[in-house]
C-alpha cells in the first residue's frame, strides 16, 4: 500500500510540472505554444511588410502613373487604339465626332513639304522654334519653296491638354499659339501650368467656358492619342522633334542648327527640280 501510495504521488508531481511546462510563462514550450496558437490567426492583410502590401503599392502605382517631360518620352499608356479604318495616307483621325486635320504653313504647291512631329513640353523643340524655325519660315516658308505640315506630337498630359488647346483656338491663331508655348516653355510649365495654358488660350481668342469645354473634350483626347500612334508607327518616330521630307526621302531627327536644315531643304530642292 505505502509503494503504491508512493507511485501515485511520483505521477501526480509529474503531472503538475508538465503542466508548468505549458502553462507557465517562463517556460520555451508555454511561448512555443503561443506563437504557434497565435500566427495561424493572421491574415494576409495583417502583415504589412509582406506581399499583400507590397502588391497595393504596385497597384496604385499602375493606377497613377507618372509623366514628366523629356525629349524622348514614350507614349501613354491604356489610351484608346487608333481605328483600324483609316487609310495608311490618310492624315486625318476620325474619333467620335472630330474629324482630325493637320495644320498647315505656306504654299500648298510648295515643291518641299515637312512634316514636323514636336512635342509643347520638349526642350529641344522649344528650342528649335525659338531659334531655327524663324529663318526657316522666312527664308524658305514665306518664300513658298516649303510647305510645313504640324503633326502635334504630345508626350505627356500637359503637353496633350496644350495641344488640345490649339485645336480649339481660332484656326488663324494655331501657329502663333503654338510658337508661344514653344518659345515661352519655363514660363507655363513651371509652377500651375494648366492656369498658365488657360490664360493663354484666352489671350488667343478662347472664353473661359470654351477652355474649360476643349479641356474635357474626350473625342478630341482620344484623336490626338489615337493620332500619337498612328504617325509613330507609319513614320517610326521614336523622338521630338523629328522631320518627315517629302514623304520620307530624308529624316531629320533631334535638333539642328539653321545650316544643317537648311542643307536638307536644299537636298530636296535639287531633286524636286531634277525631276
Amino acid at each position: 500500500m505505502k509503494s503504491l501510495n508512493t507511485v501515485i504521488i511520483l505521477f501526480a508531481t509529474l503531472a503538475v510540472i508538465g503542466a508548468g511546462l505549458f502553462f507557465f510563462p517562463a517556460s520555451p514550450l508555454y511561448y512555443k505554444t503561443f506563437l504557434i496558437t497565435n500566427s495561424a490567426s493572421v491574415t494576409p492583410h495583417e502583415d504589412k511588410s509582406g506581399s499583400e502590401q507590397n502588391q497595393t503599392s504596385e497597384d496604385n502605382i499602375s493606377e497613377n502613373p507618372v509623366t514628366s517631360a523629356s525629349d524622348d518620352e514614350t507614349g501613354f499608356e491604356d489610351e484608346e487604339k487608333p481605328s483600324e479604318d483609316v487609310s495608311e495616307n490618310q492624315i486625318v483621325k476620325d474619333v467620335g465626332s472630330i474629324v482630325l486635320t493637320e495644320r498647315k504653313l505656306g504654299n500648298p504647291d510648295a515643291p518641299v513639304k515637312i512634316m514636323e512631329f514636336s512635342s509643347l513640353s520638349c526642350g529641344h523643340c522649344g528650342k528649335f522654334h525659338a531659334e531655327v524655325f524663324p529663318k526657316i519660315k522666312e527664308d524658305f516658308i514665306n518664300a513658298g519653296k516649303v510647305e510645313l505640315i504640324m503633326i502635334d506630337f504630345p508626350l505627356n498630359f500637359p503637353a496633350l491638354q496644350a495641344t488640345m488647346l490649339a485645336h480649339c483656338v481660332p484656326e488663324d491663331q494655331y501657329f502663333n499659339f503654338l510658337q508661344l508655348l514653344f518659345t515661352s516653355q519655363e514660363s507655363w510649365l513651371s509652377g500651375d501650368y494648366l492656369a498658365k495654358l488657360k490664360q493663354n488660350a484666352q489671350l488667343a481668342g478662347l472664353s473661359n467656358d470654351q477652355v474649360d469645354s476643349c479641356l474635357a473634350n474626350k473625342d478630341l483626347e482620344n484623336a490626338l492619342v489615337a493620332r500619337n500612334e498612328e504617325m509613330q508607327t507609319k513614320w517610326n518616330i521614336s523622338s521630338t522633334p523629328s522631320f518627315v521630307i517629302n514623304n520620307g526621302e530624308e529624316t531629320i531627327v533631334g535638333g539642328q542648327d539653321y545650316e544643317g536644315f537648311a542643307a536638307s531643304i536644299n537636298r530636296a530642292l535639287l531633286k524636286s527640280s531634277a525631276q
